[in-house]
């Protein structure tokens, strides 16, 4: 995904970015795959402290930073900090709802309060318990119970404790641009695998992003829209500006159709997105508050059709 995206950004930026020094090869000439024809700036690092020296030096002679981290530990929310005392713009949501959405039960907690139907909404079919981190993210310590008291038993106050909503897992990504233009993408759909760690999987197993494909059917993508258009309808585009993932489940008829969690980032979803449509990246940023998802959908379901991995490589269908 890291490579897909500053061949994008590369497009209409100028861009840097750091590279680890265990992976330096991959600011070396001819490694990267189609970066080293790109005017991309890599600087490799070597220490946490080279590292953080490196980002402030970026950031403050950049004229945006683009902010892709994980929520757990509060890793996102520290680095946006850390950029915004920069003054350069950080092009990620604002505080409020970084927080907000990098802690589930925050996240369970404001969906239930806008009235957008979430985990547990009445006459909605499950089956077993799903236990997983609070902070988490990347389907990281996500597993599945047969019985609610073995889910409860293995629970903490890190933990949120749910039932296992039963339907198709999907995803919208939507990206909003300083200005507070939003591009809702077409909605995908999301493998989940079940992984037998210890037990039997009639008792307990892991469950496992494993990538997804997209796009989705006509009338999943107008479910998945108007689930996605009731969060935003309670997002302040001008606070909510730069990359959120809404992670759904369709279930066997619109009335039993939820929303799991948002994603204050962007998702490995952008590696098929970028097979399945003309990605306009400057758009995404600097774009007129106007939206033009219905043109982005259209184009979906044209027929570009793919499959990813998890490891965010893509394969086109059609």
């Amino acid at each position: 995904m890291w490579q897909s995206l500053l061949l994008d950004l590369a497009g209409c930026f100028d861009v840097v970015t750091t590279v680890d020094g265990r992976w330096r090869h991959l600011a070396t000439p001819g490694e990267a795959i189609g970066l080293a024809q790109t005017d991309v700036s890599m600087s490799v690092v070597t220490s946490a402290r080279d590292r953080d020296a490196r980002w402030m030096e970026h950031a403050r002679n950049s004229e945006i930073i683009l902010l892709i981290a994980p929520e757990s530990d509060a890793i996102q929310r520290k680095l946006a900090d850390m950029f915004r005392a920069t003054e350069t713009l950080v092009w990620a949501p604002q505080p409020r709802w970084l927080a907000t959405f990098a802690d589930k039960r925050s996240t369970e907690q404001w969906l239930h309060e806008n009235h957008v139907p979430t985990i547990g909404y009445p006459g909605c079919p499950t089956e077993g318990w799903i236990v997983k981190p609070l902070d988490g993210c990347g389907s990281d310590r996500v597993r599945w119970y047969a019985s609610e008291s073995s889910a409860r038993a293995s629970c903490n106050e890190h933990l949120l404790c749910q039932p296992h909503h039963l339907g198709t897992p999907a995803s919208v990504l939507v990206a909003t641009s300083v200005r507070g233009r939003r591009t809702v993408l077409p909605a995908v759909g999301q493998c989940i695998e079940r992984v037998v760690t210890n037990g039997s999987m009639d008792l307990s197993a892991d469950l496992r992003y494993a990538g997804g494909y997209g796009p989705l059917a006509s009338d999943a993508q107008r479910r998945a829209s108007e689930l996605v258009d009731r969060c935003l309808a309670s997002l302040p585009p001008l606070e909510t500006q730069g990359f959120l993932g809404f992670d759904l489940i369709l279930g066997k008829d619109p009335s039993t159709d939820v929303v799991v969690e948002v994603n204050p980032r962007l998702t490995t979803s952008y590696v098929g997105y970028r097979q399945m449509l003309d990605v306009d990246l400057e758009t995404m940023v600097f774009g007129p508050p106007e939206d033009h998802n219905v043109a982005l959908a259209a184009k979906a379901s044209a027929g570009r059709s793919v499959r990813w991995s998890s490891d965010g490589s893509a394969v086109r269908d059609g």
